[in-house]
């Protein structure tokens, strides 16, 4: 293609004729105005000025006018690219000078064949060059776009972590976004353990339910020349950020690449829990300041309504002040049911004055009438079947078991009313023994009612041994009638009580 190019861009022009070799160095000299251009055979080419050769003596000798010397035979035959190509290789177009024979073929085609160049010669020599400018156009193109990729390439070469290009592995880049109390975990890790271990040490900070797992097993990534960057938002005074980035930092030996939290003033809202009372039984709701918080409501609930009546998931931890703040009621009590007063009192006692128990919502049933119904069928059943026991022990005779059953049925009518149960004995005996055994016999109807479905957080029990008596112990039926169990429903008074 080289070589086509040439002969095309090359070809003489039709109108290079004598005159134009007139103008030609081919000798490389100077202007031939100047100095006069001579070949090795000694011909003298057109006029020239200065001194020439004197025939084969190698003497200068002026020159002087006179006719042209005869110019050297030129082949009969056309000038073709090829015969320029030929010269350009070295190669003698008839065995002698290349610049005297390219003298005389250049004078050949001007002389002998002027009309040879055509128009179609010349539409080839344009299209030539044009080949030529795209050639080089397209050259620039390459070359600018092999600098641009070679740079960028080097910036990606300069940017790479010097342990990726030996290993093949890309250093981690994990992140921590913080969101208050949630903190999420984005990024590779190479490996599970090292996984967990770094979870553990999020949860650590922030408790397993507000850490976001968002991390992948890459086996391609390192903790080598890795880094740690934290961003989001946290509130004043709150250290578990900066913590947590030095304890991860310093355990994994990742570098900080930058620690982006912002720190904002928290609203701390009053806290607006809920007990809601139903068929003796609580369920706490609401956002409590802390931990502690939660941990003294809680408590307090489980002493007044036993832990078994106690349900607490609803409660958590969160932005909220007790100041200002309330423990809603909700649900139902009576009137008999003293167990709300004393959650109230013991809630001011030891969480404080500055929340308040609100029982505007809790609906209270006037029980008067039909806790005084309850305990007349409790006196009637037991007046009717007497609970026995065997002598001088707490065991309950077989013979009871139907009455227990009715007791128990009638009780739970009113399951918000609690109730004690009182033992009594005859004076036979020694009286500390008769106090013991009266409070080991009601201990037992408590255990044997709590097994027919008496809630057991209504019941307490006690003995008065022989104290008081109702009957003469000095007969034997008076001794029978002081040997006995009552039932003394909250809001009655032990006259109206039932006894064995």
């Amino acid at each position: 293609m080289a070589r086509g190019l040439l002969k095309r861009l090359f070809r003489p022009s039709p109108d290079f004729d004598d005159d134009d070799v007139d103008g030609l160095d081919l000798a490389g000299g100077s202007d031939p105005d100047d100095h006069a251009e001579s070949t090795d055979d000694g011909y003298e080419h057109d006029a020239h000025v200065g001194p020439v050769p004197d025939g084969d003596n190698g003497h200068l000798a002026d020159a002087g006018p006179g006719p042209a010397p005869a110019s050297r035979p030129v082949d009969d035959r056309d000038l073709t690219l090829d015969d320029l190509v030929d010269l350009d290789r070295g190669d003698d177009l008839d065995g002698g000078d290349d610049l005297d024979e390219l003298d005389d073929l250049v004078r050949g085609v001007g002389r002998d064949d002027p009309g040879r160049w055509s128009s179609e010669a010349l539409a080839e020599q344009r299209s030539a060059w044009a080949y030529l400018g795209a050639l080089g156009a397209l050259f620039c193109f390459l070359l600018v776009f092999g600098y641009a990729c070679s740079d960028q390439r080097g910036n990606e070469v300069a940017g790479t972590d010097p342990v990726e290009l030996m290993t093949g592995s890309e250093p981690s880049r994990l992140v921590f976004r913080i969101d208050g109390d949630v903190v999420a975990i984005q990024g590779s890790i190479p490996d599970q353990a090292a996984r967990e271990q770094l979870l553990a040490a999020a949860q650590q900070a922030y408790g397993a339910e507000n850490v976001v797992d968002e991390l992948t097993v890459d086996a391609d990534t390192t903790l080598e020349s890795g880094t740690v960057r934290f961003v989001g938002s946290a509130t004043f005074g709150d250290e578990r950020p900066e913590a947590l980035q030095e304890s991860v930092g310093s355990t994994f030996g990742l570098a900080n690449r930058g620690f982006e939290v912002g720190f904002v003033e928290t609203v701390l809202s009053p806290v607006t829990a809920e007990l809601a009372l139903a068929d003796g039984r609580v369920a706490l709701s609401g956002v409590l300041p802390d931990d502690q918080s939660l941990g003294d409501l809680v408590a307090i609930a489980e002493e007044v309504w036993q832990p078994e009546n106690v349900e607490a998931s609803g409660l958590s931890v969160g932005a909220t002040t007790w100041t200002d703040g309330s423990i809603r009621l909700t649900g139902s009590t009576t009137t008999t049911d003293d167990r709300v007063g004393t959650f109230g009192g013991l809630v001011t006692e030891r969480i404080g004055a500055l929340v308040t128990v609100d029982t505007s919502a809790l609906t209270i049933v006037d029980t008067t009438a039909r806790l005084a119904e309850v305990q007349t069928q409790v006196d009637e059943l037991v007046a009717a079947s007497p609970i026995q026991f065997a002598p001088d022990s707490p065991v309950i005779s077989s013979g009871s078991d139907a009455v227990l059953v009715e007791l128990a049925a009638a009780l739970n009518v009113i399951p918000e009313v609690p109730f004690e149960v009182v033992g009594h004995t005859d004076s036979v005996g020694p009286e500390q023994d008769n106090l013991q055994l009266s409070q080991e016999r009601a201990a037992a109807v408590v255990a044997r009612l709590t097994e027919l479905g008496v809630d057991p957080g209504r019941m307490t029990s006690r003995g008065e041994g022989e104290e008081n008596p109702i009957a003469d112990n000095t007969t034997d039926e008076g001794k029978a009638a002081n040997r006995r169990i009552e039932f003394i429903l909250v809001g009655t008074s032990e006259a109206e009580a039932s006894s064995e």
